[in-house]
């Protein structure tokens, strides 16, 4: 008998966890592209999603070339050859969202309010010479840095995604 109610109460334990209204805390990546747009110029893009149940979030709108950052207010990213770290090319990359109710804060930020998530996309153009196409480079696009500021009741809160977070912010190789 006790055997019957430990079971019980182990399948209402269970039950119950599906019915409790969780938290829609969102970060994650849902496309990552490389294309190859000239002989010499290559666009990549990297799109994830961000939002808090219940804190607003700021974003940031720059993106710098920096294997690694502490900045709160820059994204950052590499370029990388089979997998490692390159200084090939010139780069300029930006995050643009189309949410309507996001707006930019400060000149630097998206906010995204509570109980919202929005699409953001890094988009990036790489300039590579003739003499470093020579190389014949794999190139890829990795964000290494990702930082938000949570705004908790007025407070806010710095903080960033860690680097296993950050593995599948990673474009497909592409083939120069």
């Amino acid at each position: 008998m006790n055997t019957c109610k430990l079971k019980l109460a182990g399948w209402l334990f269970v039950f119950s966890i599906f019915l409790i209204p969780q938290a829609s805390e969102a970060y994650f990546t849902t496309d990552q592209t490389a294309t190859r747009l000239t002989a010499n110029n290559i666009l990549f893009t990297v799109t994830y999603s961000f939002g808090f149940a219940e804190r607003d979030v700021l974003m940031p709108i720059f993106a710098t070339r920096a294997e690694s950052s502490d900045s709160d207010t820059l994204m950052g990213y590499e370029i990388q050859d089979d997998k490692a770290t390159t200084a090939l090319g010139t780069s300029a990359g930006l995050v643009l969202t189309k949410h309507p109710a996001v707006a930019i804060e400060d000149g630097k930020y998206y906010r995204v309010p509570a109980g919202e998530a929005a699409s953001f996309t890094l988009v990036t153009l790489m300039s590579v010479t003739d003499e470093e196409l020579d190389s014949n480079p794999d190139l890829s696009l990795l964000v290494t840095h990702l930082p938000f500021t949570m705004i908790d009741e007025g407070v806010e809160i710095p903080a960033k995604l860690n680097p296993s977070e950050l593995q599948y912010y990673h474009t497909p190789e592409i083939d120069l």
